[in-house]
């Protein structure tokens, strides 16, 4: 569907309707990069947005497109546009909790296994996790109460 007529040899200002016009008048039928011709191919092209990399082609391209071997024309499909929006906000929502909760389960897991708690059982566990909580404990500096210097009589 992304494909569009390049006018590199084309003389003159004819007006192109669809894959026929172009090979008539000596242009050449090519298809963008970023595409969606086969399952492969639509999959990269889904990831790129979801990166960043293709957006503003696809905000480019994606409303232009008419039908199968048709020459695109100027926002002829507008509301494409918004499923773009929607599918970078909720893709972008949902590889960001995702890799959230990667690179945090790794840091804790990589945490237990540099102090050691990596084999111990959970009662074990339990018992580190309160015998550390105890070795950070520090008792509480009590200051001694003033007696009042001057008592006031009325």
């Amino acid at each position: 569907l992304l494909y569009y007529c390049d006018k590199g040899s084309i003389h003159g200002e004819e007006r192109i309707e669809n894959v026929y016009d172009c090979m008539n008048l000596g242009g050449e039928w090519t298809d963008r990069d970023a595409n969606y011709n086969n399952i492969f191919s639509a999959m990269l092209t889904l990831f790129e947005l979801l990166t960043g990399k293709n957006l503003i082609n696809s905000f480019t391209f994606l409303p232009d497109i008419r039908d199968y071997d048709e020459e695109p024309e100027k926002n002829s499909q507008p509301y494409y546009v918004f499923y773009i929006i929607i599918y970078v906000f909720i893709g972008f929502l949902f590889i960001r909790s995702v890799l959230t909760g990667v690179i945090s389960d790794t840091f804790f897991k990589e945490k237990d296994q540099l102090q050691g708690f990596k084999d111990l059982s959970p009662a074990q566990l339990k018992w580190a996790k309160l015998a550390s909580i105890i070795f950070k404990a520090r008792p509480v500096k009590q200051y001694p109460i003033q007696q009042q210097l001057y008592t006031v009589h009325m």
